[in-house]
């Protein structure tokens, strides 16, 4: 028995496979179509890292349709039996999803409306084109229950380990199970037994290919959250009539994203654009916004209502003392996503008491490229996520050690400071204030940032575990860098808040948001929020959960502009939780302050917004000058993080580990 997680190391057995563990990793699949030349994520993500990190259940993604005979296509064998390898290389099960649809090639797969293309669809939707799905007719789906045993003859023949279903996100499973796209007359439509039908013969027919005695795992989607939906109960319902042919039940919400809409119904609002289709995916995939194992209450009662089987939940489980306490508390696995991705190795860290080691995740959506439209599909603390051919597992150690000193102890000081030294560097790291971290330090004042301060924890442990030579309270001048006689000298000095010169900016009400944090214990009832940034927008998220009354006001078009699709579609769920509290004011300038409020101009029309205090959060400004000062003095001069360009995490994580991994 594991001395440090005992019920999360001890093995489960899932029909006649047995697993080392109770750590699932999930699926995360990316299509080939989107490889890079500096991955071998084999179609799928970094499963490179995740199958030598020690989970007990991984996934790779086929796009190959069987053929007739229940064999996958000639040419496609070498790649698939690569990627089975690569998955299994360290004792994980792995198995590939199983999912409805006709023969026909990927680019014409029955989920195109990723891509904006025809689909077929239980009824005539309208998709993310502007073209109506077609619907399926009887001949299409009795093309796809055949197509279900061609599919699973293949998979277990081939020597996957297990089968993967999805009764769940906006698969044909539940497009069929809920109303909202459901809009047949025939007897797969209407009454709920009507609804079930698809999925009963799609379950069945998979079944009946691969025998008794083969694991099938289902993933279920408890509620899709969409009004007009199927219930909870419509989904228990669904699961007493295929219990007996599925193995195992992975409990999740949400969708991908929306596959289409009837305009009608009115369950989206087109006008967001983009964010409308993937308005549900914070529920599938969660942001900051969200609660840790946010999908837990929905397993537990899966499992009480059929106790008799192994339930697994997925959904921001996000260390191992959660997922311990899961299975402590019932459950029988847990399933674990981006926290891979973030560090593939947490399994083996956790394995072996290194709990300090393993990397946080910090929800940022970075790794999903649906957050970004693949404008950079990247990990914001895992610099080799999607770049296995890049960045080795460990660093080789260099032959021609360097004194490296590097200014500034924030995100991307410590991670240049840290990556120059596993290369073999002397390393000196200076930083002003009397802790690491740099502006990650805010995170300890906002409940929905705790994510983030794990990684600025993490970056402190790390640095302090490694001979690294610290100079805190150390302000860096030109003259005091040249007197340490460095070879290479990297500037991390970060950016300061941008300062207003106004009417009132002197009163005692009015702050900077960067000085309010200690304060907000303090803080009066109603308080105006000057710039709708991440910042000022992560600010007043806080403050509403505190009780506070807030008015936004930014002079830009929308808030949070810098952030993703799914964060926006998080926050925006969130704020409608505080519609009484708050109040957005877009397009509108901040004149000044007076000792009532905020003077503003919006439309031409100027007024005063009533406040007890004010925080201005108007950005950020490069400290370009500052880092420009340190040029000329040694020999190799590099800057990076927000002194070079103001961003997040991800661009500093990154451009720290390539600048210092290549001294």
């Amino acid at each position: 028995m594991n001395q440090y997680y005992p019920h999360l190391f001890q093995p489960l057995q899932v029909n006649q496979m047995m697993l080392k563990n109770r750590i699932i990793a999930s699926t995360m699949g990316i299509p080939k179509s989107h490889e890079l030349l500096s991955s071998i994520h084999y179609g799928n993500v970094s499963i490179i890292d995740r199958s030598i990190g020690g989970a007990a259940m991984n996934f790779v993604s086929i796009e190959s349709a069987a053929d007739d005979d229940g064999t996958f296509p000639k040419h496609d064998r070498d790649g698939i039996r690569e990627s089975l390898s690569v998955a299994r290389q360290y004792g994980a099960k792995t198995g590939t999803w199983c999912v409805p649809r006709l023969k026909r090639d990927a680019a014409g797969d029955i989920r195109a409306h990723y891509d904006g293309q025809q689909v077929l669809a239980p009824s005539p939707y309208l998709t993310r084109s502007g073209q109506r799905a077609i619907e399926l007719t009887k001949e299409d789906i009795r093309g796809i229950m055949k197509q279900a045993k061609n599919d699973a003859t293949a998979i277990k023949n081939f020597g996957f380990d297990f089968i993967y279903l999805y009764i769940g996100y906006e698969e044909l499973t539940t497009q069929f199970l809920s109303p909202v796209f459901n809009k047949r007359t025939d007897e797969y439509g209407g009454s709920l037994e009507n609804r079930m039908r698809f999925t009963i013969e799609h379950v069945t027919a998979i079944r009946e290919a691969v025998g008794k005695d083969y694991p099938i795992v289902i993933l279920l989607a408890a509620s899709d959250y969409l009004k007009g939906s199927y219930s909870f109960d419509d989904m228990m319902t669904l699961l007493s009539r295929i219990e007996d042919k599925v193995d195992l039940i992975n409990v999740s919400c949400g969708m991908d994203m929306i596959p289409g809409y009837f305009p009608e119904d009115g369950i989206i609002d087109p006008s967001l654009g983009l964010e409308s289709w993937y308005s549900v995916n914070g529920k599938h995939c969660q942001t900051l916004f969200e609660p840790h194992m946010t999908n837990a209450k929905w397993a537990m009662e899966v499992k009480k209502r059929f106790p008799h089987k192994l339930v697994s939940v997925i959904g921001s489980i996000m260390t191992p003392e959660e997922a311990e306490q899961l299975l402590v508390d019932g459950l029988d696995a847990v399933t674990i996503g981006r926290p891979l991705v973030a560090d593939p190795f947490m399994p083996r860290k956790a394995l072996e008491g290194k709990r300090e080691d393993i990397v946080p995740c910090i929800r940022c959506m970075h790794c999903y490229h649906s957050a970004t439209e693949h404008t950079n599909v990247q990990c914001s603390v895992n610099p080799r996520y999607r770049r296995e051919l890049r960045v080795p597992l460990v660093l080789e150690k260099t032959n021609n050690p360097k004194k490296v000193v590097i200014i500034g102890g924030g995100p991307a000081g410590c991670k240049a400071a840290l990556t120059a030294y596993d290369k073999g560097h002397q390393v000196i790291l200076i930083e002003k204030e009397d802790k690491l971290g740099g502006q990650l330090n805010y995170a300890k004042y906002e409940q929905h940032k705790q994510d983030l301060l794990a990684y600025r924890n993490y970056l402190d442990t790390q640095v302090h575990k490694r001979d690294i030579q610290l100079m805190m309270n150390t302000l860096a001048t030109p003259e005091f860098i040249e007197s340490l006689q460095a070879d290479v000298v990297l500037v991390a000095v970060g950016a300061n808040p941008n300062h207003l010169k106004m009417p009132g900016i002197d009163n005692e009400h009015v702050y900077y948001f960067d000085e309010i944090y200690p304060k907000l214990d303090t803080l009066k009832d109603n308080i105006c929020v000057v710039g709708g940034g991440q910042v000022g927008i992560e600010l007043a998220v806080e403050l509403l959960e505190r009780g506070k009354k807030v008015t936004v006001i930014e002079a830009g078009q929308d808030i949070a502009s810098q952030g993703n699709i799914l964060y926006k579609a998080g926050l925006r769920r969130l704020l409608n939780q505080f519609k009484d509290q708050v109040t957005i004011l877009t397009e509108t300038k901040c004149l000044g302050f007076t000792q009532t409020g905020v003077k503003v101009e919006n439309n031409h029309q100027k007024k005063i917004i009533p406040c007890d205090e004010a925080i201005i959060a108007v950005g950020m400004k490069p400290a370009k000058q500052e880092a420009f000062s340190f040029y000329g003095i040694a020999d190799e001069t590099m800057m990076f993080g927000d002194c070079d360009k103001l961003g997040q995490v991800v661009g500093a994580t990154n451009d720290a580990y390539f600048i210092a991994s290549n001294i």
